[in-house]
């Protein structure tokens, strides 16, 4: 990590640096008028200007959080105290003068940015994996994980030229985290994806040293009451609460043969919503006696709170404690959203009830896929009863999957977005994707009125399908890490690029994409003459890279420094 920090710094900032190194040699180790104003400016310009630039990006009223904080505070802690010690070394230990182990010290500090940054990002990356996870954050943590794995393999050294296809297993959870994550893509986009994904945590080193916990995230696999598999989980996805809420009511059920007692612990964690500024915070563990289905847990609310809307905090669930030979596991719904709701989200005003999405897919030997059903609009603390059933696509009742007529949902309290399960059957046959729908037929409720998404379909995907798509993927990912993995270009490929317009994808090239290239020419030409990235592990191109800059830097400061003098 040290290593790969090192290179960065230096690459980027070897204009400048090798701009003072030429002029402070030149001029007898005395400072010029170039260097030392060079690097400061450009600290200067890094860490108040592109600040400036971030933060005046957000447009007004929106809201933007920094996500790894305490590594923020480590930066801009040392990005500060660089200026405090070249304060304190020229004016005050060595007035005008640099010594050596002033130098040193400086150096040091360098390496201790380093250390201090990299414990702090992975204090940051355990805190969470106790939080909530995206599908897209999930994605690029079991990416890291399979690059910081190859790493392992081929003994830390350098991936140079071909990046390994990953196995079929790996390339089906990554599909599998890809499609939840967008899930209209072809098996093309998803390869270029992943092998985006790859490339990029390749080329920064992964940091982490510990895995981090999966979470569960909407797999459409769950047991309800009357199954073989016991779990245990939330009623209900995500609660509603409203302004001047005390408390918010969360109900935690348990499915399946429950004839042995567990202990859960549940745990508050920060979302928008804050703790102390929003939520109470709460960790608290609960035992389940045999044969006991339900448990109520309150979770104190600020009661000053500005609640916005869509600010949310989780609720996790944990099993802390079960008999030897339970088989209880989580569901699907182990993590609880507390929620402001959007009362601006009913088209017409008034509250009405929908499915999440239009679509849902699953697998034929999944056993149970799951569906959402929400309220939109204004929280109502009334009890709402929906009837639901399912209708024939092109999968049959009885054959493809379970039919339910007249089923009952009902929303309890602040509970605001609720799931259906329905049971798929496995004909062990392959056959082509079939569908089936499910529609809200009644809402016991006439202050409720039904949303746009009254209906849902459920593809119900063949196995032999999945896996041909995985296969395809694979496929495709082996072919598109080759194409966008950097150190691939032989010497005759870097020439022509660069001679070329747009990278030679002329038919989309603007005109300032010529003006840019005509301008540049002279740089790109010389420049593509020094060895490419594969060859020997990357090191020729690094090092006479670095002396094609410095000489550069020379001519350029001496051009400078004569203008000036004049």
């Amino acid at each position: 990590m040290a290593h790969s920090v090192f290179e960065e710094a230096l690459g980027s900032s070897a204009p400048e640096i090798l701009l003072s190194i030429i002029e402070i040699v030149g001029n007898g180790f005395k400072a010029g008028d170039l260097g030392p104003g060079t690097i400061v400016g450009s600290a200067a310009y890094n860490l108040f200007c592109i600040s400036a630039i971030c933060v005046f990006a957000i447009k007004s009223p929106a809201v933007k959080r920094i996500e790894m904080y305490k590594v923020f505070i480590v930066t801009a802690f040392f990005g500060t105290f660089a200026y405090i010690w070249l304060l304190i070394i020229l004016l005050f230990i060595s007035p005008n003068v640099v010594e050596v182990w002033e130098a040193v010290v400086t150096l040091a500090l360098f390496f201790i940015l380093i250390w201090k940054k990299k414990k702090a990002d992975l204090r940051q990356e355990l805190e969470m994996s106790d939080g909530q996870r995206t599908p897209e954050q999930q994605l690029d943590a079991d990416i890291r994980r399979y690059t910081r794995e190859l790493s392992s393999q081929l003994d830390n050294a350098r991936i140079v030229g071909d990046v390994p296809t990953p196995s079929m297993k790996t390339v089906c959870e990554l599909t599998r985290n890809v499609a939840r994550t967008y899930p209209v893509l072809s098996p093309e986009d998803q390869a270029k994806i992943i092998a985006y994904r790859m490339n990029k945590s390749l080329s920064k080193k992964s940091e982490e040293e510990q895995e981090i916990e999966k979470l569960i995230e909407q797999t459409g696999v769950v047991q309800p009451d009357g199954r073989i598999k016991p779990i245990v989980e939330f009623s209900a996805r995500v609660y509603a609460v409203d302004r001047g809420d005390k408390q918010v009511k969360l109900t935690i059920v348990r499915r399946g043969p429950v004839k042995n007692a567990i202990k859960v612990n549940y745990t508050t964690v920060n979302g928008i919503a804050k703790k102390d500024e929003h939520f109470l915070f709460k960790s608290e563990s609960l035992h389940f006696g045999p044969n006991e289905t339900k448990r109520d847990v309150y979770i104190d609310l600020n009661e000053g709170a500005d609640w916005r809307p869509n600010h949310v905090f989780y609720v996790h669930l944990k099993i802390e404690e079960q008999e030897d030979g339970d088989k209880t596991k989580l569901g699907d719904c182990s993590i609880a959203r507390v929620r402001y709701p959007d009362l601006d989200a009913s088209i017409s005003g008034q509250p009405n009830v929908e499915f999440a999405k239009d679509n849902y897919v699953a697998k034929e030997s999944i056993g149970w896929t799951r569906v959402y059903v929400t309220k939109r609009g204004k929280r109502s603390a009334a009890d709402v009863t929906i009837s639901y059933e399912t209708q024939d696509g092109t999968a049959q009742e009885n054959f493809d999957y379970v039919p339910v007529r007249d089923g009952r949902l009902m929303f309890y309290g602040q509970e605001y977005e609720k799931y259906i399960d329905i049971e798929i059957l496995d004909d062990k046959a392959d056959e082509k994707d079939e569908t089936f729908t499910i529609e809200i037929t009644k809402i016991h409720d006439h202050t409720f009125t039904f949303g746009v998404k009254r209906k849902t379909i459920v593809t119900i995907v063949s196995d032999d399908n999945m896996l041909k798509n995985v296969t395809n993927v694979r496929k495709l990912l082996g072919h598109y890490l080759k194409k966008m993995t950097p150190g691939q270009q032989t010497w005759k490929e870097q020439i022509l690029n660069a001679v070329s317009v747009n990278a030679g994808d002329i038919a989309n090239a603007t005109l300032g994409d010529c003006l840019t290239h005509a301008l540049a020419f002279p740089w790109k030409f010389a420049f593509a003459f020094i060895p490419p990235p594969s060859l020997l592990n990357g090191y020729p191109c690094f090092i006479i890279a670095l002396v094609a800059i410095g000489l550069i830097t020379a001519v350029v400061g001496k051009e400078i420094s004569l203008k000036v003098e004049i």
